[in-house]
């Protein structure tokens, strides 16, 4: 499954919240009004990566729940508009998008790697844990930390999807 960070207006942003708890009315506006238009300059595909950075900066759980704010905000956490768990999205407020900027801006690969380490003895699949995936992880990771330092500057929202 891919995920993508998409960084969204506060038009974009008013639409998801007005489709409200309506699942399929939040994937209609997520498609409609953020996948079609696809801006590039305005979004951060992360591929597969996207589980394990969030792994990483949520205590090793794949959970809305898991890790502490703002690093378990990045990738899975925030408000959660679909819990479907094969196509989750979650939004975060610009002033949400501020404080993970702010966090994920002083991770180091070596913190990372700290943070990677201990994978191996959760439910993490293990024929992805190993060297290949580290680097997998942070040459993603690295375009998260730039995707959320723009998306702060612009003051955006930021709404993270994922799917086949």
């Amino acid at each position: 499954m891919s995920g993508i960070l998409y960084a969204i207006t506060e038009e974009q942003m008013q639409h998801l919240l007005d489709a409200g708890d309506d699942e399929d009315a939040v994937q209609s506006v997520l498609y409609e009004d953020i996948e079609e238009p696809w801006d590039r300059d305005h979004l951060c595909d992360m591929d597969k990566a996207w589980d394990g950075i969030h792994r990483c900066l949520a205590d090793g759980t794949l959970s809305w729940l898991g890790g502490f704010y703002p690093l378990s905000f990045c990738i899975l956490g925030g408000n959660p508009l679909c819990t479907d768990p094969g196509e989750p999205v979650s939004l975060k407020t610009p002033e949400q998008v501020r404080d993970i900027a702010t966090a994920v801006a002083g991770i180091t690969r070596e913190r990372m790697r700290q943070l990677y380490l201990p994978l191996r003895h959760t439910d993490y699949p293990r024929e992805w844990y190993g060297e290949d995936d580290f680097d997998y992880i942070w040459d993603h990771f690295e375009y998260v930390k730039a995707f959320y330092q723009m998306a702060a500057a612009e003051g955006r929202a930021v709404v993270f999807a994922a799917g086949d």
